[in-house]
């Protein structure tokens, strides 16, 4: 399973929740942070699903593991160098001035976009987030919370 602008495998942005929740690969667990978050199991370990408030369409996914890769194979850990090689100039930089503790890196696609988040003083991705792009640079400016 491969991270895209898209989604995750069978986790698709604006995707329904149902059929992954009967597929085990989502729960409500104690790791959720909001009503709308799923925790990922399986394959999508250490991925937590956002969902819109009636909790039935994907809205966000946000990968910690390092063991889900982009097809290029950029992951959790990666370092800034690894990440500019892999994808060059369809990266877009983006610094919110709300939020200098963070670099993230856009890569976009038809309204969508993977975030690379690299931490101010660090050198790897410590998280991927895949979103609308409106949502992920909003998610940046707020210091990432959402719910």
């Amino acid at each position: 399973m491969s991270i895209t602008p898209a989604g995750i495998g069978p986790a698709l942005l604006n995707g329904a929740v149902a059929p992954l929740v009967t597929a085990g690969l989502f729960s409500k667990g104690d790791a959720a942070m909001c009503d709308t978050t799923l925790s990922g199991s399986g394959a999508l370990a250490d991925v937590a699903a956002y969902t819109d408030p009636g909790g039935t369409i994907v809205e966000q996914l946000w990968i910690h593991s390092p063991k889900l890769t982009t097809r290029t194979g950029v992951h959790v850990g990666s370092s800034e160098a690894e990440l500019k090689k892999a994808y060059g100039s369809a990266l877009r930089l983006f610094q919110a001035k709300e939020n200098p503790y963070v670099r993230a890196y856009f890569l976009d696609e038809g309204g969508n976009s993977v975030v690379f988040l690299v931490p101010d003083g660090g050198d790897g991705i410590d998280k991927i987030l895949v979103m609308s792009t409106a949502l992920g640079e909003a998610s940046v400016r707020n210091l990432e919370g959402f719910c």
